[in-house]
């Protein structure tokens, strides 16, 4: 079984030795992760892990595991569709209650290595 990582982490590209599917936004991993599990892959990470808000960090990195058996026969995992839905609706509220600001460079990579700490930590437990 394979795993992959959709990310729009910049860290987590260039550092992690798996699959990378690499997106521009939070938005664009969120969408890419509810493709994944329709087409059978399994959610290993929550889309929403960590005590930081979404949106409040601008990077997220999920992990889902590629089971040829669920692929071949179709198969879809309903909890992990339910959960990714509710991350995106949660996503999008929080970018309704959400004041957008350009954060300076240093902010950005101290987000990325929270992201990229998270990762790291699911990925040591499977």
């Amino acid at each position: 079984m394979d795993y992959i990582v959709v990310t729009n982490n910049p860290l987590v590209q260039k550092s992690i030795d798996l699959s990378v599917e690499y997106c521009s936004t939070l938005d664009e991993v969120m969408f890419m992760t509810r493709d994944f599990i329709h087409l059978g892959y399994e959610l290993i990470t929550h889309p929403l892990s960590g005590s930081v808000k979404p949106v409040q960090c601008p990077y997220k990195s999920i992990v889902l595991k590629k089971d040829q058996n669920n692929i071949k026969r179709k198969m879809l995992d309903y909890q992990a569709v339910k959960i990714i839905e509710s991350a995106i609706k949660k996503v999008e509220q929080f970018k309704k209650n959400h004041i957008f600001r350009e954060y300076p460079k240093s902010v950005l990579i101290d987000y990325q290595t929270i992201d990229f700490t998270l990762l790291k930590s699911g990925l040591d437990s499977i």
